[in-house]
C-alpha cells in the first residue's frame, strides 16, 4: 500500500514542497511515470486500488499542509492530480 509514497520521487516532493512551493517538474514527471508503471504491472486490482487511494490520501494531506504554510494550496500538488 505504501509502495508509491516510499519512492524517492514522492519523498522529494514531500520534503521540498514546504521549501520551494513547487516540486521540480522532473521529479513530478518521475513520480507520474512510477504511478503508470505500477498500474501496468500490478495484476491484483484490489491491491492497486488500495495503493492508489493511500497515495491520493497522502497527496491530499500534503496539499492541505502546503496551503496552510504558504497559501498556495491547489497549485502545490495540482500537477499530480491532473495526470
Amino acid at each position: 500500500m505504501k509502495r508509491l509514497v516510499n519512492t524517492p520521487s514522492f519523498v522529494a516532493i514531500a520534503s521540498g514542497e514546504a521549501q520551494s512551493g513547487y516540486p521540480p517538474q522532473s521529479i513530478t514527471d518521475t513520480f507520474i511515470d512510477e504511478i503508470i508503471a505500477l498500474v501496468r504491472k500490478e495484476t491484483n486490482y484490489e491491491t492497486l486500488f488500495r495503493t492508489l487511494r493511500y497515495t491520493r490520501f497522502r497527496l491530499t494531506r500534503l496539499q492541505e499542509t502546503c496551503h496552510i504554510e504558504n497559501g498556495m494550496g491547489k497549485k502545490c500538488i495540482g500537477t499530480a492530480f491532473r495526470h
